[in-house]
């Protein structure tokens, strides 16, 4: 799944039980994960897993350019 956001703000909702890749990719903004880190400029991969299942059922790209994305669980 990708998201783009672009002088904009956004905000996503993760299913609690989901095991989610995340690879975010920021520009002059802010990306919030669901750990609490912020990403504002560069590249980040995260593992959300909270049943530890080591892989991920569905990867989400998020691109951040100028604006603000909140990933939350």
């Amino acid at each position: 799944i990708e998201v783009n956001t672009v002088f904009g703000s956004c905000e996503i909702l993760l299913p609690k039980d989901a095991t989610v890749e995340i690879k975010a990719n920021s520009v002059f903004s802010a990306t919030r994960l669901p750990d609490g880190s912020n990403l504002s400029f560069g590249d980040r991969t995260y593992l959300s897993d909270p049943q530890e299942k080591g892989q991920a059922d569905f990867t989400l790209e998020i691109n951040t350019v100028f604006g603000n994305t909140e990933i939350r669980q």
